[in-house]
């Protein structure tokens, strides 16, 4: 049955190779007989490569946006990487649109990763990654998951991930219909909205380099207000970070109290007394607003008692 579930997903990546192959080998040639050089070293080179995209883009729109559409899809299902330099390419070509494109795309692709992986791939994610590795990333997220949708917060921790991958995405969208995460309206929602700053971000960047002749020009209102909407975008993951401290909070805590309770399960006796008293520092530590005093030596005399306490009940 794996056997199978494998050469069924691999018959589909052939045929998704071959599509794209076939798109790229049938774009009509320019009028002009310009071809796409992708050797760029210089800002010159970047600027012509956008302009045979956008040349090409004119003159055979609805087969350039098939292409790249294709591409973009098969590289978000597949997990490869990429996703920068297909967002400049958005940006040189669609310019404020290709943030749009680019945005569902991403959306669009995750999604089949996601239904890939329901399909075929659940049985290895849960072998190799959760039944292999109890205490292992993806068997910590199922638990988080299940604790987040059972309070109707799950949405809320999945954007939360997006923005901050603290789980790197592709393994995000692997091993998420495993772990319980509803296709329709969390998976395809946080992908949309968590991954947008990054989207917009990089697809301006694009149209900004596409619409630059030199260096100097980037002093231009215009192009200066784009620049400013892009770093105020940048700064959305900063504040929302601020505002979703909780759930970093949380994530400090389960490792506190998971390292404390297996040191607590291989000590007795003046040991797991010792063990008590760091384990109540820890919790009086995170309650505590930090400061700093260099003559502070409390923990280091309270280490130097605990030693003198087990030295003597020995």
């Amino acid at each position: 049955m794996l056997l199978l579930r494998l050469s069924a997903y691999g018959v589909i990546m052939a045929a998704s190779i071959g599509g794209i192959y076939a798109l790229t080998h049938t774009l009509p040639p320019l009028d002009s007989g310009v071809t796409v050089n992708l050797q760029v070293s210089s800002l010159h080179d970047i600027k012509a490569l956008a302009m045979v995209l956008q040349q090409y883009s004119e003159e055979h729109f609805a087969h350039v946006l098939g292409l790249f559409t294709a591409f973009y899809v098969f590289k978000q299902t597949f997990s490869i990487p990429g996703a920068m330099a297909l967002n400049l390419v958005a940006g040189s070509l669609y310019g404020t649109w290709g943030s749009a494109l680019a945005i569902f795309l991403t959306a669009v692709g995750a999604s089949c990763c996601y239904l890939l992986s329901r399909a075929f791939g659940a049985p290895l994610v849960k072998r190799f990654l959760i039944d292999r590795s109890p205490d292992g990333k993806v068997a910590r997220l199922a638990a988080r998951v299940r604790r987040e949708h059972a309070q109707n917060h799950l949405l809320y921790y999945l954007l939360f991930l997006r923005i901050f991958p603290l789980t790197p995405n592709w393994l995000l969208n692997l091993a998420s219909p495993v772990i319980g995460v509803p296709l329709v309206p969390h998976f395809f929602v946080s992908v949309l909205v968590g991954l947008a700053p990054y989207n917009i971000v990089t697809t301006q960047a694009g149209a900004i380099l596409a619409s630059l002749d030199r260096i100097e020009d980037i002093l231009q209102p215009a192009l200066l207000a784009k620049l400013a909407g892009m770093a105020a975008m940048a700064l959305v993951p900063v504040w929302l970070k601020r505002r979703s401290s909780g759930y970093l909070a949380e994530e400090e805590g389960d490792v506190v109290e998971k390292v404390t309770a297996v040191v607590e399960e291989k000590t007795t006796g003046a040991d797991a007394v010792a063990v008590a008293g760091v384990k109540g520092e820890v919790v009086r530590t995170k309650s505590a607003v930090p400061t700093f005093d260099p003559s502070y030596d409390g923990p280091a005399r309270r280490t130097r008692s605990a030693k003198r306490r087990m030295q003597a009940s020995k």
